[in-house]
């Protein structure tokens, strides 16, 4: 998973090449992501493209396509096979087979020629159809196909044998090659994972994983009770982790946000944060997120809310004005013990430490010095500072008033806001 990609000092890397192994030392931090804005205005339109960045399983996808239920039907030879694509595949010449021979090849048309990732293809016995089944589709553009095997349109149709209820046997899917892509054993055969035992007419297998590894290991299926509509599923996925599986292929895993002030909300598909907040000021902590479950990518950070209406205000009474209080990571709507500051003791005198948004661009803590407290300056001759230093989305900065010949001298913190 990859939210911010940071490499950091003591990190080694060694990378094979041809002619031996080099070894990189990486010594600085670098986040990858694009930062958020981390301030926004009521009552002014804010955007944000999340840009979550993850590494997402069905990417590492070696197979083409995975075989993802398999029906005996309910009676006779009705026999049904789906599998689905993983990436965008040409399929024209690929074969469904079994240990007997070939039930058909996909013929060199053009709906064949770029199948979606996501697409889920039945293939049945178009000599018996069965009853579970929906109504034929060969138009991939829903995400689904239901084809007879002897359709000549789609396909050359060889001889649909008929899957054993009783003996060793098989599916296979291969590609125009004659390579493997996909296989699945039933019946005590062993040929391919995942392998069952027993498989008799009226059951269905189905997958219920959403890992390449998950696909071969025989804990991941279901074998129905019976293999009527109640208990299948095909052109449709199979649930849980499969369902995330089939519609990542298709759309990209789809994020989510929490914590996000009224007026504000995430597309699902493209990530992008937007609208205008009209919930109240406030220090907002908000997670986006992108997948789900383990392999989930995650970003919480802290969001400010200021209303220009209220700024100059000290709503919870605390001493520190409202537009200060955000600045420095502070609720305006609640009492916080401390300054939100830090003064810190140094051979030249004191110093004062605080903490703010590292993206609010709008929102902006401006170190000060004054001798009268009647003139203030913020340039380098009256201000030094010691620190400034990003962790994630929190800037750390420290400072001191210039050396003012013994002369007493006063230190603020004023906010700026604007773009």
């Amino acid at each position: 998973m990859l939210v911010q990609l940071v490499v950091s000092g003591e990190t080694t890397i060694r990378q094979r090449e041809q002619g031996g192994e080099v070894e990189v030392r990486l010594t600085e931090a670098r986040p990858v992501n694009r930062r958020p804005r981390q301030d926004a205005v009521r009552n002014v339109p804010w955007v944000y493209d999340s840009d979550l960045l993850m590494e997402w399983l069905p990417a590492a996808f070696v197979r083409a396509a995975v075989i993802n239920e398999i029906s005996q039907g309910q009676s006779g030879a009705r026999e049904w096979v789906e599998f689905v694509v993983t990436r965008t595949t040409d399929l024209r010449g690929w074969t469904l087979t079994d240990r007997t021979g070939t039930y058909t090849t996909f013929g060199a048309v053009a709906v064949w020629a770029a199948v979606p990732a996501g697409t889920l293809i039945v293939i049945h016995n178009g000599g018996d159809r069965d009853p579970s089944l929906p109504a034929a589709d060969s138009d991939p553009a829903g995400g689904s196909m239901i084809c007879a095997h002897n359709n000549s349109a789609l396909f050359t149709a060889g001889t649909w044998g008929g899957l054993s209820n009783s003996s060793a046997d098989n599916v296979q899917v291969r590609d125009a090659g004659g390579v493997l892509v996909d296989g699945l054993s039933f019946n005590s055969d062993a040929g391919h994972a995942p392998a069952f035992g027993a498989f008799t007419v009226n059951r269905a297998l189905r997958f219920n994983g959403g890992t390449e590894a998950a696909a071969d290991a025989a804990g991941s299926w279901t074998m129905t009770a019976t293999a009527t509509a109640a208990d299948v599923t095909p052109g449709l996925a199979n649930g849980g982790d499969n369902t995330v599986l089939v519609s990542g292929l298709r759309t990209g895993p789809l994020f989510g946000a929490t914590g996000l002030p009224v007026g504000l909300g995430i597309d699902p598909v493209s990530g992008l944060v937007s609208g205008t907040v009209t919930g109240a000021m406030g220090c907002y902590a908000v997670t986006l997120s992108r997948g789900t479950g383990g392999g989930a990518a995650v970003h919480s950070f802290p969001l400010v809310v200021s209303d220009p209406a209220t700024d100059g205000m000290d709503d919870d009474a605390d001493g520190i004005g409202n537009l200060l209080e955000l600045a420095l990571l502070r609720d305006p709507r609640r009492a916080e013990a401390g300054p939100g500051f830090r003064v810190l003791p140094g051979a030249d005198g004191l110093a004062v430490e605080w903490r703010m948004p590292a993206g609010a661009t709008g929102l902006r803590v401006v170190p000060e010095s004054s001798s009268d407290m009647a003139t203030w300056h913020a340039d380098g001759a009256s201000v030094v500072v010691l620190g400034d230093a990003t962790e994630g989305d929190v800037r750390t900065v420290s400072a001191r008033p210039a050396a003012g010949s013994g002369k007493r001298l006063f230190f603020r913190l004023r906010v700026e806001t604007g773009p």
